[in-house]
């Protein structure tokens, strides 16, 4: 009876100890500094503006946030006379590992620093304002305000408050470091979307946990969207054409398959299946996974290469530089100096010899272009100077036109290589006359 007994103690202790960890971790929270106001405010009449008022904060020198410009205000914007800029609020971010995370230090030294009159005026760090995490979490409504004054009558007011951690109890938006309050508690990124009505409770919580129809929620990230295969534009055109044997253009293509893979879902958000050209805000609300431009795209004529996606049919509307619209979907446009059949075939809309041209292939009289898009062969009556044609003007006839030979041409490469290596026998004759001169003037002295 006794064993039963203390058995039975040990249960509730056990019970006990768990239901107060549990309880530990629900409440235990860090609350998200945010600036909520500042007021510049002068009587001197010889300064009447400020501009980009910044404020930063940081927790033992360990954490320290980025700059953050007042609520309300872009950086260059000018503050009233005594006007305090209060509409909302914005959270500080530190860097950590080269992402920004939120400022929740439990208690940090406050600085702020503004342009008056063209120049920037910091507050001296023996001026740093104190604020306490403690002290503003337990009234999310309550304000800690900094008060700094200048010599010359100016002075800057700038205040901070605590912001409820995504996955934690709120009744307001305004509560909420992300602005969003969800079902009684605070969303984070996958709870701030469209049609979310409920966010999660708890540490790692502020996901969505709750869709409206037509929504709908995924819970599990291996779920994923497939749809029929299909070989982008430039894939194709290389699969249709044969690369001649001296080309550097050689690509290894995977044999089509039966079903191309989107992309696993994002959990714990929620998505929306549209079909192609209906209005959209994000990826997620497309059966296509591709939102552009504001509206669903086809997945059968979307590409990287697809600046915006249209109200009609989801089609492609714009291209990238290198690819031209064809008939909804963007179309490879070779680069210069790449294999090509037709001018169409090229972003330049020049193809000779086979090849994509360039500024210098494209000059007049090039008959062929090199793998830079450079010209490699010039008609008769051009010469070929540093891969660019230029007419011929040594001669009349512009050469022979019995197709035994061109002696135009190769007469004036003749000269070009002539004049350039009389240009290099002339440096070197000054490089050994200068030479001989230091070596006459040395054995003078």
């Amino acid at each position: 009876m006794r064993l039963a007994s203390w058995t039975f103690e040990v249960a509730i202790a056990v019970v006990v100890v768990v239901m107060c960890c549990a309880a530990r971790t629900t409440v235990a929270q860090s609350p998200i500094f945010h600036l909520s106001a500042t007021k510049f405010t002068t009587t001197n009449a010889s300064v009447t503006t400020a501009t980009t008022v910044e404020v930063r904060c940081e927790h033992d020198s360990a954490f320290v946030s980025k700059w953050t410009a007042a609520p309300g205000l872009a950086a260059g914007d000018a503050l009233s006379n005594g006007t305090l800029y209060n509409s909302t609020t914005v959270g500080l971010e530190y860097t950590f590992g080269g992402d920004f995370s939120p400022f929740s230090a439990s208690n940090a030294e406050c600085i702020a620093r503004m342009t008056v009159e063209g120049k920037v005026r910091q507050v001296p760090s023996e001026r740093n304002c104190s604020v306490s995490r403690a002290e503003l979490a337990g009234d999310l409504s309550r304000e800690r305000c900094c008060v700094v004054n200048w010599d010359d009558g100016v002075q800057l007011v700038y205040c901070l408050v605590a912001r409820t951690t995504p996955g934690y109890a709120c009744t307001l938006d305004a509560q909420c470091h992300g602005g969003d309050c969800r079902g009684g508690y605070c969303c984070g990124a996958l709870g701030r979307v469209p049609g979310c009505t409920a966010c999660a409770s708890g540490n790692g919580g502020g996901y969505c946990a709750a869709c409206a129809s037509p929504y709908f929620l995924v819970k599990d990230s291996a779920r994923r969207r497939r749809r029929s295969a299909m070989v982008d534009s430039q894939n194709t055109f290389l699969r249709t054409r044969v690369l001649p044997d001296d080309s550097a253009a050689t690509t290894t293509l995977a044999p089509a398959t039966d079903d191309y893979d989107l992309g696993s879902l994002t959990a714990n958000t929620c998505y929306r299946d549209q079909p192609a050209g209906a209005g959209c805000e994000r990826n997620q609300e497309c059966a296509s996974m591709q939102c552009s431009g504001g509206f669903c795209c086809d997945d059968s004529k979307y590409s990287s290469a697809c600046t915006n996606c249209t109200a009609d049919g989801g089609v492609c509307g714009g291209c990238e530089y290198g690819y031209e619209l064809n008939e909804g979907a963007c179309t490879f446009l070779n680069v210069n100096g790449a294999v090509c059949a037709a001018d169409t075939d090229c972003a330049t809309g020049v193809c000779r010899g086979g090849k994509c041209c360039g500024p210098k292939g494209r000059s007049k009289g090039c008959l062929a272009c090199d793998f830079d898009g450079e010209c490699a062969t010039c008609d008769t009556g051009y010469i070929n100077i540093l891969s660019e044609c230029f007419k011929d003007t040594s001669t009349n006839g512009g050469g022979s036109t019995d197709g035994s030979s061109n002696s135009t041409y190769a007469n004036s490469t003749i000269i070009a290589a002539s004049v350039a290596g009389g240009v290099a026998f002339i440096m070197v004759l000054m490089v050994a006359i200068r030479c001989i001169v230091a070596k006459r003037t040395n054995s003078d002295e």
